[in-house]
């Protein structure tokens, strides 16, 4: 463990909090809905995010929050998606003066494309799952570590039976749902959780990335005297919301 504390604000069941757990974090996660608890494996908070201010986060080492995606899913009907909240300007003012903090969701959602992540680039050959990430420091994009098979993929939402896989699997003699169990081995989720949650969870390869990339560019680096002399004098050092 790094001894670092990570805020996981719109947890669901906590993919990402077992990937900032795999990169050394301890993470608490807040979501309003109370199932959460039952299977998260972090300490888990049942709150709305939108009661929190600066403050309230201050103390922790990264913050992250993967607001509600539906209002720019492709999964979500587009005569629907005017019902669904949209929280990621809340994120923004809310995490404004932290410097380290992370705003994940769907490609067709409004965040800066700081990075781009799909399952190939961090290991995982059976998704793309492209997410897009909005960062408080700067990174590089990385390239695909996994080579894949078009025939394996699948597309993981909450019903499990998407129509990329469902007919193609029931061709080669298998259930055109997948199983929760495979929903999450695909997705690289050790913990239990129920399939809705699957779907809308991110793969801990993702955030283990994230939590990486930002230890790798200071994250809980200690300033030398140098370092500290020159931040109150303000010159040289700058912080990631520079």
């Amino acid at each position: 463990m790094t001894g670092l504390r990570a805020l996981d604000l719109f947890c669901g069941g906590g993919g990402v909090c077992e990937g900032l757990q795999a990169a050394g974090f301890e993470v608490e996660g807040m979501d309003t809905d109370p199932r959460c608890r039952r299977y998260y494996p972090g300490r888990f908070l049942c709150q709305d995010v939108r009661e929190l201010g600066p403050g309230d986060i201050a103390g922790y080492d990264l913050v992250w929050a993967s607001p509600p995606c539906q209002a720019w899913s492709s999964a979500t009907p587009s005569d629907r998606r005017a019902a669904h909240p949209r929280l990621i300007e809340f994120c923004r003012q809310l995490f404004r003066s932290h410097p380290w903090s992370c705003i994940e969701n769907v490609p067709r959602s409004p965040l800066r494309r700081d990075l781009i992540l799909t399952g190939p680039m961090v290991g995982l050959n059976r998704i793309v799952r492209a997410r897009v990430f909005e960062l408080s420091w700067f990174t590089f994009q990385p390239d695909a570590m996994a080579r894949v098979n078009p025939r394996d993929m699948v597309v993981i939402t909450k019903s499990l039976s998407h129509q990329t896989h469902y007919y193609k699997r029931q061709e080669m003699g298998l259930s055109g749902r997948l199983s929760p169990a495979e929903a999450r081995a695909v997705m690289g989720i050790r913990h239990i959780m129920p399939g809705w949650m699957v779907g809308e969870a991110i793969p801990p390869a993702m955030a283990q990335w994230v939590a990486n990339s930002a230890l790798e560019h200071g994250l809980g680096a200690v300033a030398t005297p140098i370092q500290v002399l020159d931040m109150e004098r303000g010159e040289g050092i700058r912080s990631p919301s520079d």
